[in-house]
């Protein structure tokens, strides 16, 4: 009987995988060229875009901040070498000294200016960017 109920399960499984992939094709075949032709020209749109960006930008340098610029703090390019779980040592050598530190347990709080900033045992975790900075 087990192998009675093989038989006819895999006779079974077959017919279901021929029809899946007949079916398939059909969907494939209905797809045509209409969708190819419209990410084709998509595509060629985009290369248009960008090339015309491209030509705008010229000799434009982009310039990316690896190290703090002087005015600690006070300076956005600074702020946005921050990133989440760095050493609060590497924090103070780009921000600065902070207006203020609490602690609490393994948190700390830090502030400068008006923005507030969160440590986990002396991992930068949370911040806020102060108003008014320079170079916003």
């Amino acid at each position: 009987m087990k192998q009675v109920c093989s038989i006819f399960f895999h006779r079974h499984a077959v017919l279901l995988a021929l029809t899946l992939c007949g079916s398939i094709s059909a969907v494939a075949a209905d797809t045509g060229t209409g969708d190819i032709d419209a990410l084709r020209q998509q595509v060629l749109e985009l290369q248009s875009r960008v090339a015309a960006l491209e030509a705008r930008l010229g000799d434009v340098a982009v310039v990316v901040a690896a190290d703090p610029v002087p005015g600690g703090w006070r300076k956005a390019v600074n702020w946005s070498l921050l990133e989440s779980g760095m050493e609060a040592s590497r924090v103070v050598e780009i921000l600065g000294e902070p207006d203020s530190r609490k602690r609490v347990s393994k948190f700390e709080f830090w502030t400068y200016g008006d923005s507030k900033m969160s440590l986990y045992m002396g991992r930068l975790k949370k911040w806020e960017i102060p108003s008014g900075i320079e170079g916003e």
